[in-house]
């Protein structure tokens, strides 16, 4: 692995972060973010707005600049939100474009367009759609792992079995948003409940009280979650 250069802001190919500082707004997200420290695992499940993808990105994004890593690995499972947008055209990289706009929304926040690109180019970010995961060992990578609500059980630990020497991963979800068919779902939920306490493992569990959003999305998430409760 390359040398390590965590109080820099640059590396030798000339990335530059934007800003080398990621702040906890809640404690849930303070336990988050020192889970990843300490651990070569991590499962976040929690609704939306509470800051999953981003404190996964942004940790992976900084620990590529500052050589921590050589490789950051982007991964979600290719299911549509509710409509069938069709055929997708293009390579590998157009067609998971679409999936992936809210992971690079976040990388921007730390790196511009130009470095996002080179860095594809040159293959220190890779996209690699959960299916294109067999067979495949990652070493010295950070693997963010997305939308892992939409994954099966047998799919999420063909994931967490892809990791190597050096690597770390972080899958982050929210069980009540799964796009899966009724009887595929509860992948997520069976690997946060199996894998308790495992040494190199943690869990982390964010709540509507995270939500940094517009205030208006808590509203909402809240309201919509007292709605189901009360019709079980």
């Amino acid at each position: 692995m390359s040398s390590k250069k965590k109080n820099n802001n640059s590396n030798n190919n000339g990335t530059h972060l934007k800003q080398n500082h990621l702040s906890a707004k809640t404690s849930n997200q303070k336990e988050y973010i020192k889970s990843v420290k300490e651990n070569q695992v991590v499962i976040c499940s929690g609704p939306a707005g509470t800051g999953k993808t981003h404190i996964a990105t942004s940790m992976a994004i900084m620990g590529l600049v500052r050589e921590e890593y050589e490789k950051v690995i982007i991964t979600r499972p290719m299911v549509q939100a509710g409509e069938d947008t069709g055929y997708l055209p293009g390579n590998i990289r157009e067609k998971t474009a679409p999936y992936l706009r809210p992971i690079f929304d976040e990388l921007l926040c730390y790196v511009s367009n130009s470095d996002i690109i080179t860095m594809m180019n040159s293959g220190q970010i890779e996209i690699c759609p959960l299916a294109y995961m067999r067979g495949r060992n990652f070493h010295h990578c950070f693997i963010v792992a997305d939308e892992c609500q939409n994954a099966s059980e047998k799919q999420l630990m063909m994931l967490l079995t892809r990791i190597g020497k050096g690597s770390k991963i972080v899958m982050t979800g929210d069980a009540t948003q799964s796009d899966l068919q009724h009887r595929n779902q509860g992948g997520l939920n069976t690997c946060i409940d199996g894998l308790q306490n495992i040494d190199g493992v943690g869990i982390v569990k964010l709540t509507t009280q995270d939500i940094v959003r517009e205030p208006i999305v808590e509203r909402i998430v809240t309201a919509m979650e007292k709605y189901h409760s009360s019709n079980d």
